[in-house]
């Protein structure tokens, strides 16, 4: 699969629109540090929603999107492109059929 730069330029502005939506993956390291891990989380939780509210406010409403940017997420993949299906312990991924694999519907 190869990316012309109409996509690299629409990869580049996804990454800036979900750059504060990175997840934190070092809750394990901080369990043995003894790190309140509960209180980081709420305080997470509690930025999240500040910038979600000035984001809404800055851009009148909850459909806060770059005019540059007219792309959604898809909501079945959550833009992943792939979707997995689980059978007992088995897992079977799968290309997303409502956004044929690209993970944004456009």
């Amino acid at each position: 699969m190869t990316f012309d730069a109409e996509d690299m330029a629409l990869t580049d502005r996804l990454r800036q629109k979900y750059a504060g939506m990175v997840v934190d993956r070092t809750q394990e390291e901080r369990l043995g540090q003894g790190v309140d891990t509960a209180a980081i989380a709420a305080a997470q939780r509690r930025e999240d929603q500040k910038r979600l509210e000035e984001m809404k406010n800055s851009r009148g409403g909850a459909a806060a999107v770059n005019e540059e940017a007219q792309v959604k997420l898809c909501q079945y993949c959550q833009g992943a492109g792939r979707v997995k299906e689980f059978y007992g312990y088995r897992e079977m991924q799968r290309h997303c059929e409502h956004c044929d694999g690209e993970g944004t519907i456009s």
